[in-house]
């Protein structure tokens, strides 16, 4: 009788860490590009580092210096405005986005800003590239800003203190 109770358990707990790992994967990275830099954007806003960790694939591996490098660049809470333009792509499943705004600084003045990232098209999701490749593989740069600086292109106002 007890060997039963320790199969089921082992069962259920299998269960349980297949879903988890399942869903770990789902949540990572969003449906669609616009997605995933807005979450980004948010990301930064907040000054959250887990947020943006759950953007990159499983793939890759971020040190966390990293990721506050990326928060204290782009102003973090402090941001009062920001722009956001896609790169026309050669590659359709890769796809540069520069950004660029404005953050006020400690001392009140105004600070522009601008950063490129990438984002990858894997298995119908895409994703924020940042860091390295857990096998070794080296780091996907995003393309430098050109005049092929095309596409989508919109505005979030985050505070109207700028304008």
């Amino acid at each position: 009788m007890k060997s039963r109770h320790y199969i089921l358990f082992g069962v259920v707990a299998a269960l349980i860490i297949i879903l988890t790992l399942i869903m770990s994967r789902i949540s990572r990275g969003d449906t669609t590009q616009e997605a995933v830099v807005e979450r980004y954007l948010q990301a930064l806003l907040k000054e959250d580092t887990s947020a943006i960790r759950r953007l990159i694939p499983h793939t890759h591996i971020v040190e966390e210096e990293k990721l506050q490098q990326q928060i204290m660049s782009s102003g973090g809470a402090n941001r009062l405005r920001i722009q956001v333009k896609y790169l026309e792509p050669e590659n359709p499943r890769h796809i540069s986005v520069k950004i660029m705004g404005a953050y006020q600084s400690n001392d009140g003045g105004i600070v522009d800003f601008q950063d490129h990232i990438g984002l990858q098209l894997v298995n119908e999701r895409w994703y924020l590239i940042m860091g390295r490749h857990k096998n070794g593989f080296p780091d996907l740069e995003s393309p430098l800003p050109s005049s092929s600086w095309k596409g989508n292109n919109y505005k979030i106002k985050i505070n109207s203190a700028l304008s």
